[in-house]
Formats: structure tokens, C-alpha cells, sequence
């Protein structure tokens, strides 16, 4: 399951539990479980400039009838979006530079099966962004009520990877002293980072070989990396230097893969790459991981407002992928195969 889809369905599976809790409560008539209808927008956004296209996710809040069961509205798509929305990016900075979003019910992005209805997965889209530099500003208006939602996200810019200079052929073997050399310097407006060495391999039938799927795998080497506390500064800018022998990652591959006599795995390529989450995205997740004890954290974390104030559930905030590509020599695919399960060169 992609981070999009885990953390919205955390959001989603708490209003459910919310709700089916004073469900059973409707046993006592002389209580009124259904308070007023309150509108409740549901926001994951995640821009990511390096992207070629931006989807943001925008659900509604339900709230169940003494004759319909919350089990029963959860399969009901009408019940889990708006009708109509007019959604809108401004560059923060200049109101008058914006792209309107456009609406997208396709299943290009299917829904994991599961509480909620997979019949639709309606996203709002848009190819191109009003600033790549700077701040968004998201803009959810919804004719039929009249209100206006909004959230700002500092657009994460940058970084670059300083590790080899136009030499980038890796050696790896079993020795101690060949090291991964993971030199990383942080983006604009980047609070925290996932570090990691990915893996991209061609995974072929035995029987025909004609038959294969492209498949990557991560070695992490940080991550939740702290990027404003932890990066050390160097010439004004902030690096992430760590050196890890590669038989680490040699010994990562058998754990991190099952054997299966049926497939037959080729190399294609490795990334020396990182994923840059804002201070916003790096709330979230402290606030949203389970806890042991009896006081549970706010799990309703949210940027989106209405006149200043908290209203909806969610998210809108930025991220970036930087990669660097590197070439393995022929021995360095010789130990792959020889630790990875069905690996071949």
C-alpha cells in the first residue's frame, strides 16, 4: 500500500470507528445520535515538483441515518464525495497566477480493497502547478454550501547528491573497506528525509522469459532523517554523509526477498535516492503512530481551514524524489546474484 493510501485510510478509519461506536449507541431511543450534518472535508495532497502530474484527494465526512447502517454507507461512493467542487492552486505570493484542477473519476488509481467503496476513486489533477518556487496555496470551494477551504504548503526545492563527481561506477563485494558512499545535501523547505540505495531489477517467468515485471527494492540508510536538527552545515548548505560497507546490503537481499524457483531476476539499475517530506508531513506522522499507554495523541492532524480555523481532516503539504543513477560493474552483479535470491547476470 502506497503512503497516500496508508495514512488516508488511517483518516477514514477513524471516522468509521467514530461513527459505528454511536450506531451501537442507537439502542437507547431515547437518545438522538444524529446531531446536525456537519460538513467535513477529507484532504490528502502531497505536490511534489519533480512530478509530471498532481492529484490531490478530496473525501467527505458521512454521518448515518438511525435506518442505515455506517457498514452500508461506506459501499455507497455518493456518500464518500462532494457532488461538486471548483478546486484551485494559487501561487501563494501572486493570488492571480492559478490553475484550476480537474476532476478525475477514472481507475487509473484503484482503491485497495477493503471498509470503503472501490467503485470510484475520484482525484482532482492538474499537469502543471502556478510556482514551483516559494508557496502553494489550496483553494476547495463548494458551490452547494457556499464554503471555502483552504491550506498553504512551502514547496520543497532542490538538493543534490555530492558523492562522486562524474565518476559513478560502483564496486560492491563482500569486503569491509568497499563502502556505500551516501553524500546528500537537503532541498529548500525540506524538514525530513528517507535516504536510500534502490535496487530496480527485471523479475522474468522460468518458462518464458518473455514474461517479466519491473520491480525495485530499498536499502534504507536514514529514515524520518531529521534534516533542520541533525544535518550537520557545511559551506551554507546542510549534508547527510554516511558510509555503510555494501556487504550489508549484500546480506539485505536474501532477508528482503523470498526464493522462488518459478522466477529468474535481472539487474537493471541503482539509484543512490532520498524522499523529502515539510514540517507539516513530518507533524503528521509523530502525531498519527500508535502509542502504548492510555492517553493516545491527537490523531486529527490538519491544515485545512475555513477563516483561519481548523475544520477539515488532512493534509496538503509538498515533497520531493531525488535520485542519482550508478553504474555496477560486472563483479558487483556477480554478488547480487550470488546473495539475492534467483538473481542472474
Amino acid at each position: 500500500m502506497s503512503i497516500f493510501d496508508a495514512i488516508m485510510s488511517r483518516y477514514l478509519l477513524i471516522i468509521y470507528t467514530f461513527i459505528w461506536v454511536l450506531t451501537l449507541s442507537s439502542c437507547d431511543n431515547k437518545v438522538d445520535i444524529n446531531a446536525p450534518y456537519n460538513e467535513i472535508p477529507i484532504v490528502y495532497g502531497m505536490i511534489d515538483v519533480s512530478e509530471d502530474q498532481h492529484y490531490i484527494r478530496i473525501e467527505k465526512a458521512f454521518q448515518n441515518s438511525e435506518n442505515v447502517s455506517s457498514a452500508n454507507i461506506t459501499q455507497i461512493p455518493d456518500s464518500l464525495y462532494f457532488d461538486t467542487l471548483v478546486v484551485k492552486l494559487f501561487d501563494a505570493y501572486n493570488p492571480s497566477n492559478f490553475v484550476t484542477l480537474e476532476r478525475y473519476d477514472g481507475a487509473k488509481y484503484p482503491k485497495d480493497s477493503g471498509t470503503f467503496s472501490t467503485l470510484r476513486n475520484t482525484l482532482y489533477t492538474t499537469l502543471t502547478l502556478p510556482t514551483t518556487v516559494g508557496s502553494l496555496r489550496l483553494e476547495i470551494f463548494n458551490p452547494k454550501s457556499g464554503k471555502t477551504y483552504t491550506a498553504t504548503a512551502n514547496i520543497i526545492r532542490g538538493g543534490d547528491f555530492t558523492s562522486f563527481g562524474s565518476n559513478r561506477n560502483i564496486a560492491i563485494n563482500e569486503s569491509p573497506s568497499r563502502v556505500i558512499q551516501y553524500v546528500f545535501n537537503k532541498g529548500e523547505n525540506a524538514h525530513m528525509y528517507d535516504m536510500f540505495v534502490r535496487l530496480y531489477y527485471k523479475e522474468m517467468n522460468v518458462a518464458d522469459t518473455t514474461i517479466s515485471i519491473d520491480k525495485t527494492l530499498d536499502f534504507y540508510l536514514a529514515k524520518g532523517y531529521l534534516a533542520n536538527n541533525n544535518f550537520p552545515y557545511r559551506n551554507n548548505s546542510t549534508s547527510f554523509n554516511k558510509k555503510i560497507p555494501w556487504i550489508e546490503f549484500l546480506r539485505f537481499l536474501p532477508k528482503a526477498l523470498k526464493r522462488d524457483d518459478t522466477k529468474v531476476r535481472r539487474v537493471t539499475n541503482i539509484t543512490y535516492s532520498a524522499y523529502g517530506g515539510s514540517r507539516d508531513f513530518a507533524d503528521l506522522q509523530e502525531l498519527t503512530k500508535p502509542v502504548v499507554g492510555f492517553v493516545q495523541r491527537n490523531t486529527e492532524y490538519s491544515n485545512i481551514k475555513v477563516n483561519g480555523k481548523q475544520i477539515g481532516i488532512g493534509i496538503f503539504t509538498s515533497r520531493n524524489y531525488l535520485y542519482e543513477e550508478q553504474a555496477l560493474i560486472d563483479s558487483s552483479l556477480f554478488f547480487i546474484a550470488k546473495y539475492g535470491p534467483n538473481f542472474i547476470y
